[in-house]
């Protein structure tokens, strides 16, 4: 954890995917606008690293980082080319011990379930809509 230091003070690594599957275009795309957040941490007085992730190695990509040293802004949505990986990414920072922004692994995947997500809502007395859960394409008597 990083402590006794003002929080511009905090270094920042950018980290975002690019699926070998986007286009070109983008590829570019969020390269561009990956830059752009870090120049704006660095308007900011943030030192700021850009880290890009095009495979599951996210442990490699990171290993020239101290997890202790700095905080992972994460624009990683999920790992290239695993569906549905989401919270995979929150969890293998968490379990590399870095601090990190965006929500906890355990409530990325939650939410990836709706059902769950209505059940846990439910428990807690939270309202929710009235829905219905489809295990084929077609959606008979909705």
């Amino acid at each position: 954890m990083i402590t006794g230091i003002q929080p511009r003070d905090v270094p920042v690594a950018v980290l975002y995917n690019l699926d070998p599957d986007w286009t070109a275009g983008e590829q570019t795309e969020v390269e561009q606008m990956s830059e752009h957040m870090a120049q704006a941490l660095a308007a900011e007085g943030h030192a700021v690293c850009t880290v890009s992730l095009s495979d599951q190695h996210l442990t490699a990509a990171l290993a020239e980082l101290e997890p202790s040293a700095q905080v992972v802004f994460n624009w990683c949505e999920s790992y290239p080319c695993v569906p549905h990986s989401e919270p995979l990414v929150a969890r293998d920072l968490e379990n590399a011990g870095f601090v990190y922004t965006g929500a906890p692994a355990s409530a990325i995947a939650i939410a990836q379930d709706k059902a769950e997500t209505r059940e846990l809502l439910s428990r807690h007395g939270i309202l929710t809509p009235e829905g219905r859960i489809f295990r084929r394409a077609v959606a008979d008597g909705w």
